[in-house]
């Protein structure tokens, strides 16, 4: 039987145990944002899963193709999106390496060729590379990890982290309103919990009406994964008045469906949105769901502590600060003086002689 222990790894809860005679650890989360109580939890929902499944036999010189099948089980609780990702890259490293390149032979010159290679497609984004030569290094790492290789040729080639673009537009009441006022079905509940909630897409998509509770206010975002993580937390989020009202009124229809967002599917967002700009007669903006999350995470920092907009939006003020939060054409009227005083309040306030 596999029994799993709970560690520290830094800042860091660590899941350890033994696999054909060799250490596996898997991160459970931040020790800031998860509790001990929590890690213990995580460790025996792990150690069930690990002693339901039979164990991986473990070659000791994989191909990159059998290594990747392998990688994956080692890690049960990954999520589904990330195991996609995962796979993505295996494939890429399979077409561009071979997929009966050994594991060992792999070098850090071949890893510097292979993060070149990635730049040269063209179509691919600087944070997009960035991410597929990290899950190289991990896919690696873990070969690491259980003995298989002694050191990681992805260690030493990863590029520059590439700085957070900022530059996103700022999608205020009136914006809100001009698309809310051509809204059809349940895009205008999505628009809602995206700008007025903050919610991810995919929570957005995926919400129940079991998990709104109108009277109380709140949201309760639910995780269907078996282990958390900072982004895949449970949390409750405020229902503000203008959502409180688009999500009363949807609630009154009765059609019986039990997603709040039903009968948008996640493959149509682009199209449709395009299509209710069109209306509104507003540009469309790129990556518009991240943005109107964006914009209710800033909004709501200029009014509350950030660490209590952090659990509400499921991050970390790290991440807030890296990715999330921005400086308002507002911020620059309220220090220049250009704002008006009802709506802002002066920073202080200078005797008249």
């Amino acid at each position: 039987m596999i029994r799993v222990s709970l560690t520290e790894n830094g800042a860091y809860w660590l899941a350890r145990w033994q696999l054909n005679c060799k250490t596996v650890g898997k991160s459970l989360g931040n020790r800031g944002h998860i509790s001990r109580e929590e890690a213990e939890k995580a460790c025996k929902r792990l150690e069930a899963a690990l002693n339901v499944a039979p164990s991986p036999v473990i070659d000791d010189n994989p191909t990159i193709s059998g290594w990747l099948e392998t990688f994956l089980k080692l890690r049960p609780g990954l999520a589904e999106r990330s195991a996609a990702l995962y796979r993505a890259c295996g494939d890429r490293l399979a077409t561009f390496l071979g997929p009966n390149k050994p594991l060992e032979g792999v070098t850090a010159l071949e890893a510097m060729h292979f993060r070149a290679w990635l730049f040269s497609t063209g179509h691919l984004a600087d944070q997009t590379v960035y991410r597929i030569m990290g899950e190289a290094r991990a896919i690696f790492q873990c070969a690491v990890d259980v003995d298989i290789l002694t050191k990681n040729p992805w260690t030493k080639v990863m590029p520059p982290k590439p700085r957070s673009n900022r530059d996103w537009p700022e999608i205020g009441p009136d914006t809100l309103e001009k698309l809310l006022s051509v809204t059809t079905g349940r895009w205008g509940v999505l628009l809602g919990l995206l700008r007025l909630a903050g919610l991810r897409r995919h929570e957005a998509l995926t919400l129940k009406w079991q998990n709104v509770d109108l009277n109380a206010r709140k949201i309760t975002v639910v995780h269907p994964g078996r282990y958390q993580s900072t982004k895949g937390r449970t949390r409750q989020v405020p229902i503000e008045p203008l959502l409180h009202d688009i999500l009363f009124e949807a609630s009154m229809e009765g059609d019986g469906q039990d997603l709040v967002c039903a009968g948008i599917a996640g493959g149509s967002l682009h199209h449709g949105f395009k299509v209710l700009c069109q209306r509104a007669n507003i540009e469309p903006w790129p990556a518009w769901c991240q943005v109107l999350r964006r914009c209710c995470e800033t909004e709501w920092a200029g009014k509350y502590p950030l660490h209590v907009v952090t659990q509400w939006m499921g991050n970390s003020p790290q991440i807030a600060m890296r990715h999330y939060l921005h400086a308002t054409e507002a911020d620059f009227e309220r220090v220049s003086g250009t704002s008006s005083p009802a709506q802002t309040p002066p920073i202080f306030h200078i005797p008249q002689p």
